[in-house]
């Protein structure tokens, strides 16, 4: 076995991470949302759409240009921001002025929205970016994609279904910005929706845009203090969604998953070890425990 983290035959301290974002856990599971996408095509047009199913739940995701996993970093920045100081709305006060707005005891299930209130300045560094104006106007065109992506849900015991926006935002004269998202990722906030716990801090320190996703499907399959074994290919197909590749492009693609696998294990809360080669290999992750809060 290669030990990619250092601490291998200790067990992993517990931890409390200071910056983590809660995700709500189908859209998390859904691998084809964020996309690794060649530079030269982010932010072409290009129609798309992308169904989960979860249970009794179908929900279906389309835009009109891909979202990319920077536009991932930055929504997850908005949902712990919005842990931290936002607010829960109901539908028909979300298109009120947000600083004339209530906070009012209501749940997800009433397919309400949450909001947060932030400077530019606080969002671009949860990013891990410096608050340039060039880092701004890349940053609007992340909400701008993410703004025009739209939700369809629909419940096939209750019947219900309907459509919305998957985010809205507006920026202020003073770089302010007002910044909402749908109900499902506001359910796991303030409601009774699963999510999964994703750490920023570990995101931002992760340089390339696989480790970026990896990090988000280790983070929903293996939960803190457990140890999960999976094959390498299994988790490629999780990154990589097309199946039908040359020798040569897997090859490639399980050479940049170990790397992947090697940079989270250094992160400290992960320790991760390799067997095998080829299809036969074998990713062994440990997670640590979460810390407990004395009452």
């Amino acid at each position: 076995m290669i030990n990619v983290n250092s601490k291998a035959g200790k067990k992993l301290d517990p931890i409390m991470p200071k910056k983590s974002s809660r995700y709500e856990t189908k859209i998390a599971y859904t691998d084809e949302l964020f996309s690794l996408i060649p530079k030269h095509l982010i932010g072409k047009l290009d129609g798309w759409e992308v169904v989960k199913e979860v249970n009794d739940i179908i929900l279906t995701f389309g835009g009109n240009r891909r979202l990319t996993i920077q536009d991932e970093t930055v929504m997850l920045a908005v949902l712990m921001l919005m842990g931290k100081d936002g607010l829960f709305v109901i539908p028909n006060q979300s298109d009120m002025f947000p600083e004339k707005m209530e906070m009012i005891e209501a749940e997800a299930k009433a397919k309400n929205i949450g909001i947060v209130i932030e400077s530019r300045w606080k969002l671009l560094k949860l990013c891990n970016l410096n608050d340039t104006g060039q880092n701004f106007e890349a940053l609007k065109k992340n909400l701008d994609r993410l703004s025009s992506t739209t939700i369809h849900y629909k419940n096939k015991n209750s019947k219900w279904e309907g459509r919305s926006w998957f985010m809205t935002y507006h920026v202020t004269d003073d770089g302010r910005l007002y910044i909402s998202v749908n109900w499902r990722l506001a359910g796991a906030i303030y409601g009774e929706y699963h999510y999964i716990t994703l750490d920023m801090d570990e995101r931002t320190k992760l340089s390339s845009d696989y480790a970026k996703k990896l990090h988000v499907i280790l983070s929903r399959m293996v939960w803190h203090g457990k140890t999960e074994r999976y094959k390498v290919d299994t988790l490629i197909k999780h990154i990589w969604p097309d199946a039908n590749v040359t020798p040569s492009v897997l090859k490639e693609r399980r050479t940049k998953i170990r790397g992947a696998l090697e940079s989270i294990g250094e992160l400290g809360a992960w320790r991760i070890g390799l067997t095998g080669r080829g299809d036969a290999a074998i990713a062994e992750i440990e997670r640590a425990a979460m810390q407990k809060i004395n009452s």
